[in-house]
């Protein structure tokens, strides 16, 4: 199903990936349900890492900024089903954070995940992690949904998004390590969407994005977390607000 994919985009055994993806194409391969079809790419992507590589996914929720308590054990992934899938896979690894916790399947989880600071996307985060291992993000069926660029616009201090605080109880093993966090967010004023299309193109016309295709035509693409980083700060630096598209 994805194999000759990541072949063709040179994932190799031992790689640690970051996966961004949407199911749609991939049930529609033989019919499967969500489920099969997380299953079926959780299980391809594993074998195509081999037994020291690594699977990583966001396993986002939002809940927290609402008053609810996060349950590190039990919070699902907002993300969809193949987050999910791995987030509750028995081999799985959590990042310990309320609103942007990954989880990982592979021995690099503890490089990654371990001592995770309160920021979500600045200093000691699993973005910052990305970065310093240089992760390649693997987006199936989705060319521009990646995460690591609020780690980039958090750098840059982008204006239309600003520093704001949430406390709250944080479960950890039936205990309450809660505490404060903070998020680079957008305003609620803010109207504008993702300039998704413009990032994918700017990646595309730099060079540093590869794109190959599924069994049935879907879009598979690969871009590393420093050439991500190097490019889109430097876009940021002469258009600041390239990432929004006005509504």
């Amino acid at each position: 199903m994805i194999v000759e994919a990541l072949n063709t985009l040179e994932v190799e055994s031992g790689d640690t990936v970051l996966i961004h993806s949407d199911l749609t194409a991939l049930r529609g391969e033989a019919n499967r349900t969500w489920g099969e079809a997380a299953e079926k790419l959780k299980q391809e992507v594993l074998q195509q890492l081999g037994p020291r590589g690594t699977l990583l996914v966001p396993t986002f929720n939002w809940d927290f900024c609402w008053g609810k308590p996060y349950i590190h054990e039990r919070s699902m992934s907002h993300l969809g089903m193949f987050s999910n899938s791995v987030l509750f896979d028995k081999r799985a690894v959590r990042s310990i954070h309320p609103m942007f916790s990954f989880a990982g399947i592979g021995e690099n989880t503890g490089k990654i995940f371990s001592q995770i600071g309160s920021s979500s996307f600045g200093s000691n985060s699993v973005f910052e992690r990305l970065l310093r291992h240089n992760i390649k993000i693997i987006l199936v069926n989705c060319r521009s949904d990646i995460a690591f660029v609020h780690y980039v616009e958090q750098q840059k201090k982008v204006g239309y998004r600003f520093m704001k605080y949430f406390r709250g109880d944080v479960f950890v093993n039936n205990e309450n390590i809660g505490g404060t966090y903070d998020f680079f967010a957008r305003r609620k004023s803010d109207r504008s969407s993702f300039n998704g299309e413009g990032l994918y193109k700017l990646f595309i016309d730099k060079g540093i994005m590869k794109e190959t295709v599924g069994v049935d035509g879907y879009p598979v693409c690969c871009v590393n977390c420093q050439d991500c980083d190097t490019v889109l700060s430097e876009k940021l630096d002469h258009s600041p607000n390239f990432l929004r598209k006005e509504n």
